[in-house]
């Protein structure tokens, strides 16, 4: 008796424990969430249950007696049209979020037949998020998801991958939840996955999360199946499915690893394990990670780092911020912003990150955190059923598991979470379930309520999905549409404008970049190129590019203006912060700083590149692509404040210039003779910006650089810096002013 009490006791703290952290700081939200829409449509099933209970229990007991050829590809069917409906008239197959934008291009080159290729000459222009520029152009992410989506760059079908792989997610939800419970739970399941918009969206998108949600869950899938009844094949399977997802999210199926083992420990303690195929499944998984290490190795010069490790070393004031766990070096500033904990990233943090995504969970959901008792109800009833308390423990696992990155990663819902998808489905079926059990129990001791209580569970169901399909998704549609300001509108317009050999340069950078970035070739050799809008210096482009035409993507009007080209002239014009992440650094780092707020004024974007360090003879190293070979004279636009040191220029690692003291009591911009004549060749140039000490009143090494430029003696000498003109807004091969 005591230690069924102790058995209760313990699942209802951990039933608090879960629903704490499902309902964050609103318990009450559980209830009172959208008034009065839910509790309407609540009201009105329950009447249509009380007095047309028996119709309604005769019709939906026909649907759940259908044959499974009726019932369950119908859905799947009806799930895929209208994801490729979400994907096509919402997102219109095109990626919206960075992640994404690194993905999609990423496949287009292993599709060309390769992982890594050359940066571009002017690579500043062609520097998209979450990519290494450095002379090669690669990836932060992991190949996996890439891999298989390249194939469908072969066939011409890219955005057809993810929504097929959600279909054989929901397919594996079914089979799992019939296995480890029964087919009315297997169905209801499987509408639970299929309505709501997190699986739609997620599997519309071109993120990993979908690829690794079904990786994850078909390994769980067959060692239940293998728990259940033990075949050959299942554990190398098993083994390829978990390799799959190494490839493709590590940390995910280091995550899925211990629950892996654990649906494996009652074979092997009754002596009924076998082991050579136990010892194939780990033989192949082995062999993913040790194309992965391998895969690190060609590209970071290291099996054990990832390309994460290198992007971030160079674009982070604290290289190791986004890795796992707590401290101060925890928080990515110039990545996250206002999420990325500036002061370090601890327990508490931890928290209230996972608060924010479970709200999150709870909304993209069904909207109603109503599924929240539905899915932690099974914690206080399930009995002996292990392949079920392993459903629990695997979204326990994800869970806890993510407290300890500080992202919160929502994006179409709380990503991180998709790869529970699937159990909290099955869970909060089963919670469903087995709460109308109970309240038909209760009716029938309750004779003059029976009709009322019998009503409720059904009735909250129906309102969940009824909710979800006519309020929710709506919403949502509305909302995702132009989702993080991309859309398919510039691919759009370059069609219906018949631009052909042209240069499209778009403003801003990161995701903005990434908006005409995606219509790029592999080898940004294709019909029309796009490029980044880099100030004036976009007049580099012109000179690269003497015989194309160029424009503008004018973004709030959404149209294109057409430019007037420069000729090169002796002058290149170079916005140094656009050269950030360096090439190469020691003991700093290169990034963009927002000098308007620095005290500096007259910077031509509000930007400059600093150079943070407390190191003498720290460095950092850019690349410039010069058009023709001669004598130049290189000046810049150089802050000095009372923090700052003393730098030289090394051109080509031997020709070094004047060293420049950057101190000075007050912040100003001024123009410098760097180097009075140094003789550069045609092609890529080296220039390598050296700390060389610091005034005795300074209280720092750093230093900032606004622009640098580069006269060819003498024709450039005392020509103006080239400046980049409108000619006019071009529609339909017509010039039209603004």
């Amino acid at each position: 008796m005591w230690r069924r009490i102790a058995a209760y006791s313990l699942r209802l703290m951990l039933m608090a424990a879960a629903f704490y952290l499902f309902s964050g700081y609103e318990p009450l939200g559980v209830f009172t969430k959208h008034l009065p829409v839910p509790q309407t449509i609540f009201g009105i099933s329950l009447l249509l249950l009380i007095f047309a209970r028996r119709p309604l229990t005769v019709f939906l007991n026909k649907i759940l007696m259908l044959p499974e050829r009726m019932f369950v590809w119908p859905i799947l069917a009806a799930w895929l049209i209208a994801t490729l409906l979400a994907q096509h008239f919402v997102l219109e197959t095109v990626p919206h979020v960075s992640d994404s934008v690194a993905y999609y291009f990423q496949a287009k080159m292993l599709a060309a037949g390769r992982f890594v290729q050359d940066s571009h000459p002017l690579y500043e222009f062609f520097s998209p998020h979450f990519y290494i520029n450095d002379g090669r152009l690669f990836s932060l992410f992991q190949p996996g998801w890439p891999i298989f989506l390249a194939l469908g760059f072969l066939i011409g079908l890219p955005w057809i991958i993810a929504p097929l792989m959600g279909t054989a997610m929901l397919l594996i939800i079914y089979r799992l939840a019939g296995l480890v419970f029964d087919e009315r739970n297997a169905r209801l399941s499987l509408l639970l996955a299929a309505v709501t918009p997190f699986s739609i969206f997620m599997s519309a998108s071109f993120m990993a999360h979908t690829q690794s949600s079904l990786l994850g869950l078909a390994a769980f899938y067959i060692l239940v199946e293998h728990h259940r009844a033990a075949r050959t094949w299942h554990l190398p399977l098993a083994g390829l499915m978990w390799g799959l997802l190494f490839i493709t999210r590590a940390y995910d199926a280091i995550l899925m690893a211990p629950l892996m083992l654990m649906l494996l420990a009652p074979a092997a303690a009754r002596g009924g394990m076998k082991w050579k195929s136990a010892a194939l499944m780990a033989l192949i998984g082995l062999i993913f990670v040790a194309s992965q290490l391998g895969y690190n190795y060609a590209l970071n010069g290291s099996a054990l780092k990832f390309a994460q490790d290198t992007y971030f070393e160079r674009t982070e004031l604290k290289p190791d911020c986004h890795k796992l766990g707590f401290g101060k070096h925890i928080g990515c500033e110039a990545e996250h912003g206002q999420y990325s904990f500036p002061e370090g990233y601890y327990f508490s943090d931890a928290i209230e990150v996972t608060h924010h995504r479970m709200a999150s969970l709870v909304l993209n959901l069904y909207g109603l955190p109503l599924v929240v008792v539905f899915i932690l109800l099974p914690i206080i009833l399930i009995r002996r059923n292990y392949p079920a308390w392993l459903l629990y423990a695997m979204s326990f696992v994800f869970i806890g598991g993510y407290m300890l990155f500080y992202y919160h990663g929502n994006c179409y819902g709380p990503r991180f979470y998709f790869a529970i998808l699937g159990p909290l489905s099955i869970l909060g079926a089963h919670g469903i379930l087995e709460s109308d059990r109970l309240m038909q129990l209760a009716a029938e001791k309750l004779r003059p309520v029976a009709n009322v209580i019998g009503a409720i569970i059904p009735a909250l169901a129906l309102t969940m999905l009824i909710f979800c399909v006519f309020y929710l998704s709506p919403s949502l549609w509305k909302n995702y549409e132009n989702f993080r300001g991309i859309n398919g509108k510039l691919g759009r317009l370059v069609k219906e404008n018949d631009i052909h050999n042209a240069v499209v340069v778009l403003p801003g950078m990161g995701t903005s970049y990434g908006y005409g970035f995606i219509y790029n070739d592999a080898d940004f050799s294709g019909d029309v190129i796009y490029a980044r809008q880099i100030m004036d210096s976009t007049a580099q482009l012109m000179y690269y590019y003497p015989e194309r035409e160029f424009y503008r993507l004018r973004v709030y009007g959404t149209q294109l203006v057409k430019l007037e080209k420069e000729r090169f002239e002796g002058v290149i014009s170079i916005e140094m912060q656009a050269k950030v992440p360096a090439i190469e650094t020691r003991g700093g780092i290169a990034y963009a700083s927002y000098g308007k707020n620095k005290g500096f004024r007259g910077l031509t974007d509000g930007h400059q590149l600093y150079f943070r360090t407390q190191e003498n003879g720290a460095y950092f190293k850019i690349r410039q692509y010069v058009f023709e070979e001669g004598d130049y004279l290189i000046e810049a636009s150089a802050t000095r404040a009372p923090n700052y040191g003393r730098w030289k220029l090394i051109v080509n690692n031997f020709v070094a210039g004047k060293e420049q003291d950057a101190y000075s009591p007050a912040k100003s911009l001024e123009r410098q003779i760097l180097i009075d004549k140094v003789h550069l060749k045609k092609g890529l140039n080296d220039f390598t910006f050296k700390v060389t000490g610091k005034n005795e009143n300074s209280g720092g090494y750093g230093f900032g650089i606004d622009m640098m430029n580069l006269r060819r003696i003498p024709d450039g000498l005392n020509r103006p810096l080239p400046v980049v003109k409108d000619i006019g807004v071009f529609e339909h091969g017509e010039i039209k002013k603004y």
